[in-house]
């Protein structure tokens, strides 16, 4: 069932570090592209590919969307290039999270294309969005409880100023506060222009609890596996492995991460001395099952358990009162936050308003009609099935 997936992840490890196929593989070009889709990789296997590999013209449209998709993404990194040496010009310390620190570990960096560019401001928050407002970008309004703040320019992907690492409850329920990251920066280059990044510990972690969010979650892509592991390989010998060790264990996340390492070595040809760490099992049974639910989540992510894995970690946590007044303080939301949505939020979840004002109310209509049924329906058979996973997720040790 996971033959063509795991053509792909060979594929794609190839073309991930350059390296050059090695074996007869099997896979329909539609396949291809539609598992390499799925998981945002496409753009770096259609460049590997293109070298040696002349497509079919029955793929000729999806060919020219692909270069051009890559060509405005390295015009919009450009573009937001400038807004972070003016940033920094003006004393506003910026530090890259995610995007381009991970792009420059791919043979072709240019071909991993991000959907935004996360920055971390330490200090200077309301300074940085008027200098983004000067260079037309739109601030969108800050959610309650939100960890960034959205801005937006037609010359440049999305922006996200991140003022705490993770989302709050995420950070405290899931990373114990996320306080082991020490903000100690080093120099990045960024296009040309310089600025910061995380230290390559606080980097790992981050890199990593982030591809965590997202896999708990069923958002997770096999690309943000490959980040993390290519970020461990390039940082091995300049990793506090000690503090690595003693976060992941006190979070519960020490299993999960060998196995992601297990994983990488059996199925994207990684080898064991890429990694300081020395795994003392192979973890086959969980490799196997972690590509079994990565193969799923590409076809279908709709098996969110955030809920029944955050009521989880609330009782584990021994927090007092009831999970859900717990959440609504910290995301400060509910249904009164739904009414308090502004036309830039709404503009944003729905694009034709930017084309058709008239249509707000029937927007806002609709937001409150579907958010209030979500809050008072039943389960779908979808929701359950995400439920049933909660015993996979623990049985891979998160």
């Amino acid at each position: 069932m996971t033959e063509d997936f795991q053509n792909v992840l060979y594929l794609f490890s190839c073309a991930a570090m350059g390296k050059k196929i090695a074996k007869k593989l099997s896979i329909d070009l539609n396949k291809l592209y539609e598992i390499c889709a799925a998981n945002g990789i496409w753009p770096i296997v259609y460049k590997f590919l293109a070298e040696e590999k002349t497509f079919p013209e029955s793929f000729k449209s999806i060919e020219k969307k692909t270069i051009n998709d890559i060509y405005k993404s390295v015009l919009q990194n450009a573009n937001t290039a400038n807004i972070v040496k003016e940033l920094e010009k003006n004393g506003i310390e910026c530090c890259i999270l995610k995007g381009a620190t991970l792009s420059e570990l791919y043979s072709n960096p240019d071909a991993r294309i991000s959907s935004d560019v996360d920055i971390f401001i330490k200090d200077g928050i309301d300074e940085a969005c008027e200098i983004l407002k000067k260079n037309q970008f739109r601030i969108l309004n800050r959610w309650v409880g939100s960890h960034h703040i959205k801005c937006i320019s037609s010359r440049c992907k999305m922006i996200e100023l991140h003022t705490e690492y993770f989302d709050k409850l995420v950070a405290d329920l899931w990373f114990d506060g996320a306080g082991f990251i020490d903000a100690e920066f080093i120099p990045f280059t960024f296009e040309g222009v310089a600025c910061h990044a995380l230290n390559p510990t606080d980097g790992i972690l981050f890199v990593f609890l982030h591809f965590v969010k997202h896999y708990i979650s069923a958002t997770v892509t096999v690309r943000q596996l490959m980040d993390t592991l290519l970020y461990l390989r390039k940082y091995k010998n300049e990793i506090d492995y000690e503090k690595i060790n003693n976060v992941l264990d006190k979070l519960n996340y020490a299993k999960f991460f060998k196995i992601c390492i297990a994983f990488g070595i059996k199925y994207l040809q990684f080898e064991k001395e890429d990694f300081g760490f020395t795994l003392q099992e192979d973890f086959a049974e969980e490799t196997e099952l972690f590509l079994q639910d990565l193969y799923n989540l590409a076809r279908n992510n709709n098996t969110n358990i955030y809920n029944e894995y955050w009521q989880d970690a609330f009782l584990e946590k021994n927090k007092s009162g009831s999970y859900k007044k717990y959440s609504k303080k910290l995301n400060g939301g509910g249904i009164l936050q739904m009414a308090k949505v502004n036309k830039n939020v709404m503009q944003e979840k729905y694009p034709i308003l930017n084309k058709y004002k008239f249509l707000y109310p029937v927007c806002y209509v609709w937001r409150a009609v579907t958010g209030m049924w979500k809050l008072l329906s039943k389960p779908t058979k979808s929701e359950e099935q995400g439920n049933n996973r909660m015993l996979l997720v623990k049985k891979l040790g998160l």
